[in-house]
């Protein structure tokens, strides 16, 4: 196999640099209704509720656990107020809007229990609207009455090709939930859901079982249009989860964007056949964050918190120039495990670390393709023992420019390249392995204990022109110079303490 030139690694850097001038575009904003606008047409066409209206304001009062209203529109203007109130906090009522129109809504509208809107023709919630519920559902999917009254909540696009766009607040009760769903949704303002569940979902049907172990698990089929999620506001979710799902037809494309803040105890971004993107600036903070897609780029920040804290990217294809990091100041570093089927590309942007008192893991495996890294990547050990770091691909791995330090400081940690030491173990091991001369790799004892282990592996070729260090304290010997070329695999053995 040829060797992997820095020319080549600098191209898939255009694949996360230039990734939104292939975004779906959204409509413009919607004009604002009339500042004491308010729904018009109601007709209660399932279950009881009672509705009326005066000057700006307007009060459901619902006397059954689950209704239905059809209206002719469901705007509310900046002055304008509607207030359902509801036997208890699971009863639910859907608003259901049968003319061409959108869904405007800029005005507050709260319940104590659950709120559906639905309208194909879009939901606009517009800036300095809040809605407050026990649970809010905004979404140009439909379900039957029927279905509804029985306590289903699984709904279907059919012909729908409105958006659903939040610009505003929403804001659920603690253990409530919210969510947006259609082909096309967006949040541009801010959502809270404390203890519970946001979900944005793009698709052609999408179930949402709410059960009690406080997760949402979302059903959504592939839609026979473009399907497109994106956050460009702030997301949060105090010890609850964020759901973000987008799937179509391979052909059409699905695509999840975050340019904005999610915050939650558990983060979720699927789209199997369609594409991740996090911008600059972005940030996605959780105890534990799964990203799968057929490609996944970024240039945002990923950041696991807490004692038990992971990060999990399964993709196709991944290139990375943002930060990634399970970093823990009290505890041991946290895991960071990323598989892919062809490529896995960090650029000299990207750093990748799983730090702590005690060092965390990183793994990294291509299973089909190859692993480029010029990238800092740390599992450091700040009170204790280094991490560890693993890499392997199934045709090439290459440090050009990589910077790799599983040290700590009561002794060191372990790297492996293509299995472990002497060969040995599961990880992937590549055809072949290239560490340049600007790349390190260190495994010392800083303070006390012994340097750790890092081992380079492949099937026919290794070619290591880089500095590694696996020093013991309080030895200052490197294990192999940077000018150390090995053709052949090898073990550097660790340095012990004096």
């Amino acid at each position: 196999m040829a060797k992997v030139s820095k020319h080549q690694l600098n191209k898939p850097w255009l694949l996360a640099t230039t990734a939104l001038c292939g975004l779906v575009s959204f409509a413009a904003q919607a004009t604002a209704p009339a500042p004491n606008a308010l729904p018009q047409g109601g007709a209660v066409v399932a279950g009881s509720a009672g509705i009326t209206s005066s000057g700006n304001a307007m009060v459901v009062n619902q006397s059954t656990g689950s209704a239905v209203i059809n209206w002719n529109s469901f705007d509310v203007g900046s002055q304008g107020k509607v207030t359902f109130q509801q036997p208890d906090a699971s009863s639910r009522t859907l608003n259901r809007v049968l003319s061409s129109d959108p869904s405007r809504i800029y005005g507050p509208v709260s319940a104590n229990g659950q709120l559906y809107f639905v309208n194909p023709n879009g939901v606009i919630i517009g800036q300095g609207a809040r809605i407050e519920a026990g649970s809010i559902t905004a979404t140009t999917m439909d379900i039957g009455n029927e279905a509804f009254m029985a306590g289903a909540n699984s709904f279907t696009r059919g012909s729908a090709t409105g958006e659903i766009v939040n610009e505003g607040t929403l804001a659920a009760a603690p253990k409530g939930y919210v969510a947006l769903m259609g082909a096309k949704v967006m949040n541009k303002g801010t959502i809270s859901a404390p203890q519970g569940q946001v979900a944005m979902a793009a698709g052609d049907k999408v179930t949402l079982p709410v059960t009690g172990s406080g997760l949402i698990g979302i059903e959504v089929d592939a839609a026979s249009v473009q399907a497109a999620v994106t956050n460009e506001g702030t997301i949060t979710a105090p010890d609850g989860q964020v759901y973000i799902k987008a799937e179509a037809a391979s052909s059409l494309g699905a695509q999840i964007v975050n340019k904005g803040t999610i915050t939650a105890k558990n983060v979720a971004m699927q789209s199997a056949s369609g594409s991740v993107f996090t911008d600059k600036g972005s940030t996605v903070t959780a105890n534990k964050t799964q990203i799968t897609a057929g490609t996944v780029t970024g240039l945002g920040t990923l950041q696991a918190v807490g004692d038990v804290s992971e990060i999990n990217i399964q993709a196709g294809y991944l290139s990375y120039a943002g930060a990634i990091s399970a970093d823990n100041a009290t505890g041991q570093g946290g895991t960071i495990d990323i598989a892919v089927k062809e490529a896995a590309m960090f650029s000299s942007a990207a750093k990748l670390t799983a730090n702590g008192r005690s060092g965390g893991a990183v793994k990294i495996v291509s299973n089909s393709g190859y692993v480029l890294l010029s990238t800092q990547l740390q599992a450091m050990g700040s009170a204790g023992t280094g991490g560890t770091v693993a890499i392997g691909g199934k045709t090439s791995v290459a440090l050009l420019g990589g910077k790799i330090d599983v040290s700590g400081t009561s002794n060191g940690g372990t790297i492996n390249i293509g299995g472990g030491w002497q060969g040995i173990g599961s990880l992937l091991r590549p055809d072949s392995l290239t560490i340049d001369a600007a790349s390190t790799l260190k495994a010392d004892a800083t303070i006390s204990g012994n340097g750790g282990e890092i081992t380079l592996w492949s099937k026919t070729n290794t070619d290591f022109y880089g500095t590694a260090s696996a020093k013991g304290a309080p030895q200052q010997a490197t294990v192999a110079g940077s000018s150390c070329h090995r053709k052949a695999n090898s073990t550097l053995k660790p340095s012990k303490q004096a």
